[in-house]
């Protein structure tokens, strides 16, 4: 995995190298937007198992909280410097982050027990 890994990154890193300097800042930002959706969308892959179980215990609620604090500073940070990519992400970033934690305003943090009658 660590391989992969770091091979991915000496390809992104090549490529910035590589491409020229006023296509760079669109290609690149499209392609780390791309791969901040996926890391801040990961969580919501648990979505039917939290609904099944009516229960986040499956959700990681500090990563979820202080990523949505991290990307509302930098959504602050994007209108600021008024960089379209940098807004951009962060607000659909912000949208799933929150919509996470609408989940543990919903579901109880602990399974709910089923009565048997």
């Amino acid at each position: 995995m660590m391989v992969k890994c770091v091979g991915f990154v000496a390809l992104l890193l090549s490529y910035a190298y590589s491409e020229s300097p006023d296509k760079i800042e669109f290609r690149f930002g499209v392609i780390v937007t791309c791969l901040m959706m996926l890391l801040l969308a990961s969580p919501l892959f648990s979505l039917g198992t939290v609904i099944k179980t009516k229960s986040t215990a499956t959700l990681p609620f500090p990563l979820i909280l202080s990523g949505t604090l991290v990307t509302f500073l930098w959504l602050l940070y994007g209108i600021i410097i008024e960089n379209a990519f940098i807004m951009f992400q962060n607000v659909m970033g912000l949208s799933l982050l929150l919509v996470q934690l609408s989940l543990f305003a919903i579901y109880p943090r602990a399974p709910v027990a089923i009565k048997k009658e």
